[in-house]
């Protein structure tokens, strides 16, 4: 019989919110899942994160970004970007793999959204 880990509980958490980001047709859910994200990301440690969730995290969150129809799903997952870097470092790979960069410099380029670009400015 093969002994299968189990995922310890931030691992659990950030599975269960990345459907909830995942859910394009509903951005309430998406709010929220981003809303639990940055709480969950401000109390995890380098060790709950794997590169695996860094990366997949990576993807959903710059797709959000780039979300011109909600300002505050844009601002919500840049800040849960901004917890993603504290977080786990090494995240920045993934980041600039998925084009994290040109995405927030077009947000800075096109500022409509006044706490997008506070969020953005605290970061430089």
């Amino acid at each position: 019989m093969e002994v299968v880990e189990e995922p310890p509980g931030d691992q659990l958490k950030l599975k269960s919110l990345m459907l909830r980001l995942s859910e394009e047709n509903d951005p309430s859910l998406q709010l929220t899942g981003l809303t639990e994200l940055c709480e969950v990301l401000s109390f995890c440690t380098e060790d709950s994160l794997s590169g695996v969730m860094a990366d997949v995290l990576s993807r959903v969150l710059v797709k959000l970004a780039k979300d011109e129809s909600n300002g505050d799903i844009m601002l919500l997952a840049i800040r849960v970007i901004t917890y993603l870097c504290d977080v786990y470092p090494r995240s920045v790979v993934f980041l600039v793999k998925h084009e994290t960069i040109p995405a927030l410099c077009q947000r800075l380029l096109a500022i409509e959204y006044l706490d997008v670009a506070e969020q953005l400015k605290s970061r430089t």
